[in-house]
């Protein structure tokens, strides 16, 4: 991204397997990054303008850390300061597997990775329940997909579509909040100013919204 002259920019990572692969081969210029909780930020009231996320609330849970996410974010903002996030969001109606897989070997979706997130989404229980992410992995197990095939037919290599593999065994839950459970974490703490819809894959499920501290 482009930002104004004299930015300085602060990531937070819990992951320092996360932090070593993404920031510390090539750190960019005016930038730093701490490894640190999100509910418990390492940094003073009111010591930032903007906070950017991407997807961050989706490997929270959603009763117990969503909204103490969202005020520590409100705590360290200025006042008035700005919250940009990407969601991940499950449809109001949710898809069922099966049909996730018949739209698969029919050739209806463009990217294995718009697959994977339909195919959780379509998995998911409540928001409180979530997506275990081995469930996702083993559902694609018990498909029996042919994956030289499937190359073949879409154009995907096969090591994207071995990227599903990452979720075997793997212990993490996600949640994908449906629009009005996301806002409801978040009333009070901010104000929503602008949602807008992406034109690409599932961008009707990957809103950015933009928030303003209240």
């Amino acid at each position: 991204m482009r930002w104004p002259d004299g930015t300085y920019l602060v990531a937070a990572d819990r992951s320092m397997e996360m932090i070593h692969s993404i920031w510390l081969p090539e750190p960019p210029p005016g930038g730093s990054v701490s490894c640190a909780d999100w509910q418990r930020l390492p940094f003073g009231g009111g010591c930032f303008d903007s906070v950017h996320g991407d997807g961050c609330f989706n490997a929270l849970d959603y009763r117990a850390q969503y909204g103490s996410v969202a005020r520590e974010l409100r705590r360290v903002l200025v006042p008035g300061g700005i919250f940009t996030l990407r969601a991940f969001l499950r449809p109001q109606v949710s898809e069922q597997p099966e049909q996730v897989f018949a739209d698969l070997h029919a050739g209806r979706i463009a990217g294995f990775h718009a697959f994977k997130w339909r195919l959780a989404q379509s998995l998911h229980g409540s928001i409180e329940q979530g997506i275990p992410v081995a469930r996702i992995w083993e559902a694609w197990h018990a498909a029996g997909v042919d994956v030289k095939a499937l190359a073949a037919r879409t154009g995907w290599s096969e090591g994207t579509i071995a990227t599903i593999d990452v979720y075997r065994g793997a212990p993490a839950v996600y949640t994908f909040p449906t629009l009005p459970e996301l806002r409801a974490a978040v009333e009070g703490i901010f104000t929503e100013l602008d949602c807008q819809f992406g034109g690409y894959e599932l961008g009707e499920r990957c809103p950015t919204l933009i928030y303003q501290a209240a």
